[in-house]
């Protein structure tokens, strides 16, 4: 599979020691994929109310 921009973002923030990403939900599905093979980080889905 071909890296993508949000492979090399969530790389990046893993190599910087974030563990855990706050997000909206449907805010970026590209990134949200990513996050999903990186297992050490948890993606925490904020309501937009």
């Amino acid at each position: 599979m071909k890296k993508t921009i949000a492979d090399s973002v969530v790389e990046a923030l893993l190599n910087a020691g974030v563990t855990r990403i706050y997000g909206i939900v449907g805010d970026s599905p590209a990134i949200s994929t990513a996050m999903q093979s990186a297992n050490p980080v948890e993606s925490l889905s904020i309501p937009n109310t």
